[in-house]
């Protein structure tokens, strides 16, 4: 079932044209995945796809998405398009791990850490294309199982990465846009 709904949630991916702006994430897989969100203009290709964000924790430096309770039970994360409220608790998915370090075009140097500095509205809206890098662990040892992976929109004015068939064989994975809303299952 899962794999059907992947297959159709791929599918519509290409029908779609629209960028979404929320971001879903569900890991179905027995892992905890841990992971950094980036998001950029891929429209502004001949400008090296700026504004671009790369989202992190500013204690873990990596966001974590804990292992699914069951095969049929996802542990879920959604995050809003306004940079701003990255790190706002949402009770109705309590596992959002906060994003509450922002670097803008790899300036680690400067970074944006809420609450306190505000991201420009106007950049923050401005990336609004989708990518995101993860690795996984195992939850009884807490040791690296694999990792770093990269899927959705990664490389500047290239299409996306729309699942993990040519970088691991563990977990299966898909990115896909629905409703102006972009998604990420693991399973």
């Amino acid at each position: 079932m899962k794999k059907l709904l992947a297959i159709i949630a791929f599918t519509v991916s290409y029908c779609m044209s629209a960028q979404g702006t929320k971001v879903h994430l569900q890991n179905y897989t027995p892992y905890i995945l841990e992971y950094n969100l980036i998001k950029s203009d891929q429209t502004n290709a001949s400008g090296g796809c700026s504004p671009i964000w790369e989202g992190s924790s500013s204690v873990t430096g990596l966001m974590v998405l804990n292992n699914a309770p069951s095969a049929s039970t996802p542990v879920e994360a959604f995050y809003e398009s306004d940079l701003n409220l990255s790190d706002t608790f949402n009770p109705l998915y309590p596992q959002t791990t906060g994003i509450d370090r922002w670097i803008l075009n790899n300036d680690y140097l400067n970074p944006y850490i809420l609450p306190g500095a505000t991201i420009p509205l106007s950049s923050s809206n401005a990336a609004t294309s989708l990518g995101f890098k993860f690795g996984m662990k195992d939850p009884a040892t807490g040791t690296n199982v694999a990792g770093y992976f990269p899927i959705g929109y990664i490389s500047c004015g290239q299409p996306p990465i729309l699942d993990l068939t040519a970088y691991t064989t563990l977990i299966s994975g898909t990115y896909f846009t629905f409703a102006d809303e972009e998604w990420v299952i693991f399973y």
